[in-house]
């Protein structure tokens, strides 16, 4: 495949600007990846492909009325995420019942906390749904390179090994140790070390279906590299709009896939078979983050710096 200077924009990127960034960039460090052909191909599919005109749609939908508010806003700053817990939490008020109206306490304490962190720098030529936009394509181009297929019990197997081999060689440092010797000492030393990396090792390699979704834990139903590629996306979105959205989800697995299968008819994705893949995978709507322990360790902070605030504004009138 030649390789072009600049990628053939289509024109339903025409009024994409920060879309046409991304992909350029993206185009410029193509002779950086481990398969140029590989990825040039995945990204060209990415770019031109017309399903992707449809995941532009949605991600640029705006709601009817005078607000013009984006239909799945991104969440990138934490007063997009404060925003974000808060409207959730109206919702579950307005639903009521016990749980509905608990949840709406966190999610509000939730919404308070991330109003105290300091906003990180952000991006002076985009606006934020042009920034989660830019970061959809590139993650999803990453996803299309890097979604090989990983079976949840392979890294269980992998982890259980790296620990055992941990324990042998603390079992041979003992043994060095003992020897007595001025050399054998710090020979111990260093197979601890690589004990203690073995060790990191197998606490990062461990699985974690909560993070990572796409894992494969039981064999069969539809092909691995599928299963893998559709709850990466859904992480993907969720991160960048804290919302699930199968139907673009769907879109850029077609695209995906159609790399991967150039010449067959496979059936394409649909909004409903991507539920049907990531629904026991993943809570579709924004719930609380942590347990009841912490959220009373919040709710006691504000109390404490509510009164706090009080008494020097007492102090100061």
């Amino acid at each position: 495949m030649t390789r072009r200077a600049y990628p053939l924009f289509p024109d339903f990127l025409d009024k994409r600007a920060a879309i046409r960034d991304e992909a350029t960039t993206l185009w410029q460090r193509l002779s950086t990846e481990n398969d140029p052909e590989k990825s040039q191909r995945y990204l060209e599919q990415l770019i031109t492909n017309p399903e992707m005109n449809e995941v532009w749609k949605e991600i640029y939908r705006k709601k009817r009325g005078a607000s013009r508010e984006y239909f799945n806003p991104a969440r990138l700053t934490f007063a997009s995420q404060a925003a974000a817990r808060r409207e959730k939490a109206k919702e579950l008020r307005k639903k009521g019942g016990e749980k509905n109206l608990q949840e709406a306490i966190y999610l509000d304490l939730e919404a308070l906390q991330f109003d105290r962190l300091p906003e990180p720098p952000v991006s002076p030529d985009w606006s934020e749904q042009d920034c989660a936009a830019q970061h959809f394509l590139s993650r999803a181009y990453r996803i299309a390179l890097d979604s090989k297929p990983r079976k949840f019990a392979d890294l269980q197997k992998k982890a259980s090994q790296l620990r055992g081999i941990s324990t042998k060689l603390r079992a041979l440092a003992r043994e060095l140790e003992s020897l007595g010797e001025v050399l054998f000492p710090s020979y111990a030393e260093k197979l601890e070390d690589v004990a203690d990396d073995c060790e990191d090792g197998a606490k990062v390699m461990t699985p974690n279906l909560i993070n990572s979704p796409w894992l494969i834990v039981r064999e069969g139903g539809e092909d691995p590299r599928l299963r893998t590629i559709v709850p990466m996306l859904a992480d993907c979105t969720y991160h960048l709009f804290l919302k699930i959205m199968p139907t673009t989800i769907a879109h850029v697995t077609n695209v995906i896939y159609g790399c991967d299968h150039p010449d067959s008819q496979v059936k394409k994705m649909t909004r409903d078979s991507v539920l049907s893949l990531i629904g026991a995978k993943h809570d579709l709507t924004l719930r609380p983050t942590f347990g009841p322990t912490l959220y009373e360790k919040m709710q006691n902070m504000d109390r404490q710096y509510l009164r706090a605030f009080k008494s020097r504004t007492r102090k100061i009138t």
